[in-house]
């Protein structure tokens, strides 16, 4: 009587998308992102926050003329482009959501954010490399503290302090926007993937 040999298993492989479909993945973002709500004093489905200039209209516009744009980027990534390339196509980006805005700035902070995101994605893919579940935690906490901010910033009330006053002037619950500020994104950004990059596997 022989012994069956144990079943073996593999993972199923990792999904590949192109660098169209991350294009999409990145404007379906945008419009999660619009949609959430409550988010005070920021552009939502229900209302414009603190805002004049601009509403949910505007960023559907925006998102939608930014989409192909995504998918640009991506493929540079793909192909390992530099980042002289990048920031080319990053511009091309602005333009195209300034045009489609009438001047308005509604996703600058989000063409340089997601532009390298899917840079990064497509790059990584074609080199045949996984993403890491490192990474996913990276990106999932990089997404997380955008939601806290945006509901914090205008309960705690903090002047910006750009007009010399000094940071430490605070008025919560205020709707404008001058009352909305926090320290840097940048270095809170840069903690949290070196904390994640810290943590266990």
């Amino acid at each position: 009587m022989t012994q069956a040999s144990p079943r073996r298993t593999t993972a199923p492989p990792a999904s590949v998308h192109s660098p169209r479909v991350l294009g999409r993945i990145a404007a379906r973002a945008l419009w999660h992102e619009l949609t959430l709500h409550p988010k005070p004093g920021l552009v939502s489905l229900e209302d414009a926050g603190a805002h004049a200039d601009m509403d949910a209209r505007t960023f559907v516009r925006s998102l939608f003329a930014l989409r192909p744009h995504f998918g640009h980027l991506a493929a540079a990534g793909a192909r390992d482009a530099p980042f002289a390339t990048l920031r080319e196509l990053g511009i091309r980006a602005e333009a195209a959501m300034l045009a489609a805005t009438g001047g308005v700035n509604t996703h600058r902070g989000a063409i340089f954010a997601l532009g390298l995101l899917v840079a990064a994605a497509a790059r990584t893919q074609a080199g045949g490399e996984p993403l890491s579940d490192a990474s996913l935690r990276v990106a999932a906490g990089y997404a997380a503290s955008d939601a806290i901010e945006s509901v914090l910033k205008p309960v705690v009330g903090r002047h910006r302090p750009s007009d010399g006053g000094g940071p430490w002037r605070f008025r919560p619950f205020q709707n404008d926007a001058d009352w909305h500020s926090f320290p840097s994104r940048c270095a809170r950004r840069d903690a949290r993937c070196n904390i994640r990059r810290a943590s266990p596997p």
